[in-house]
């Protein structure tokens, strides 16, 4: 849809959007911005830069191999070129995010929080998508040391909420759209969710995790430049939506 060119109109360009930490830059981004962004199907896919898509910490505690911390086997190591089969998915408002069976998750304790996600690329997709889904209603989530790895961000993170609370956004309805995966090991990834509003824009979430107490978390970047961004079309993407 057609940009009018102002400030007013650009979440990128509102001040209390460029002062949120890290976490909240990725999670607003994800929820509004796309939304106002002019679209343009004929250009090429951009590729977030290496210099401002954050990658997991490479000083990670070292992960337990196989099973999850609720047992979950950590089964196929493929890195998935296709939609996984056999998801189920739940609206988290109007996200809807997945879940497979011996894949994650499995856990979900009684405030809703899920987790406990295979150790494979698989579960890592299902933990990057569902983090989404539950931030979005609650950002404060994303310091919760369920869903986030412990790192120094996430302690400096938390210090800012207690501070001064986030409020999520509202009035924005998106949903995810397919996926990449960059920078594969054992214990460590960066899951591309592409994301698409009702608006028809899309656009992309790097989202860094590292496998740490026996389940995927996110890292929270050091930097509020998270390489999040409109994309033209999906070219390069696995396609999946829920909904």
């Amino acid at each position: 849809m057609a940009s009018t060119g102002t400030d007013e109109t650009s979440p990128w360009t509102r001040p209390r959007f460029l002062v949120a930490a890290a976490l909240v830059l990725l999670l607003v981004i994800a929820g509004i911005v796309l939304a106002v962004l002019p679209s343009n199907s004929n250009g090429p896919t951009p590729t977030p830069s290496p210099s401002s898509t954050p990658t997991p910490s490479q000083s990670a505690t070292p992960a337990a191999a196989g099973e999850s911390k609720c047992g979950l086997p950590a089964g196929s190591q493929t890195t998935p070129a296709a939609p996984p089969a056999g998801a189920t998915w739940e609206l988290f408002g109007t996200f809807a995010a997945p879940s497979i069976e011996d894949v994650g998750p499995g856990v979900v304790d009684p405030d809703g929080v899920r987790s406990c996600f295979a150790h494979s690329p698989t579960g890592a997709l299902l933990a990057a998508i569902n983090f989404w889904a539950m931030t979005g209603l609650d950002l404060t989530l994303g310091v919760d040391p369920r869903l986030t790895a412990d790192t120094p961000e996430r302690a400096a993170l938390a210090e800012q909420y207690a501070a001064e609370p986030p409020t999520p956004s509202t009035g924005v309805t998106y949903q995810v759209a397919g996926f990449q995966f960059r920078g594969v090991t054992d214990d460590s990834l960066v899951v591309d969710v592409a994301i698409r509003t009702a608006t028809g824009a899309v656009g992309v979430v790097p989202t860094p995790l590292r496998w740490e107490d026996g389940d995927w978390k996110l890292v929270v970047p050091a930097s509020g430049d998270t390489g999040t961004k409109q994309l033209p079309n999906l070219a390069g993407f696995v396609l999946w939506a829920g909904v």
